[in-house]
């Protein structure tokens, strides 16, 4: 063969590996997923955008926080672990309750408040399973948020959920 045919053979081998993808970079058709990210710091910015998220369950009445209606959103890292049960829930996760009044009949009134668990990278906080917590008024005014401890006391009793009360709708 000769010197032309040889270089003429490599350089379309070269190019269709290329175009291919088999450079060993990742492109965007044989890109590996990244696993999910837990935020570095607990702020409210987290949460805001949650109604875009799933809600996960809707006009559930309970006591939790305060006693009102909720509805619970979920992202997409925690939307699998909240819907199945299985635990523990990837970092990243976010849930979010809104909590509203209840009018005289009952039913559904104003947005009163917020509450949020954020599941941050492993050694975050161990004893309460690497979880942040966020409580804000509708308007994102008034905000608690970090290790809050009124919130991990009460979620130690969920413990073996991953410190999530998991009422969920499948």
């Amino acid at each position: 063969m000769s010197l032309k045919a040889s270089a003429a053979i490599i350089a379309f081998v070269l190019i269709s590996c290329l175009a291919a993808g088999c450079s060993g970079r990742k492109t965007a058709g044989n890109a590996e997923q990244p696993a999910p990210k837990a935020p570095t710091e607990v702020s409210v910015e987290l949460i805001k955008g949650y109604r875009d998220w799933q809600r996960a369950v809707a006009n559930v009445n309970t006591d939790a926080h305060i006693s009102a209606i909720k509805d619970i959103y979920v992202n997409d890292e925690g939307i699998a672990s909240f819907r199945s049960g299985e635990v523990p829930f990837p970092a990243g996760s976010i849930i979010v309750k809104e909590n509203f009044e209840f009018t005289s009949g009952g039913e559904k009134g104003a947005l009163m408040a917020l509450t949020a668990m954020v599941k941050m990278n492993a050694g975050y906080h161990p004893e309460g399973g690497d979880w942040a917590y966020i409580q804000t008024d509708p308007g994102f005014s008034e905000t608690t948020l970090g290790k809050v401890e009124k919130c991990a006391s009460c979620h130690a009793a969920a413990a073996n959920k991953d410190f999530v009360f998991l009422s969920r709708s499948k």
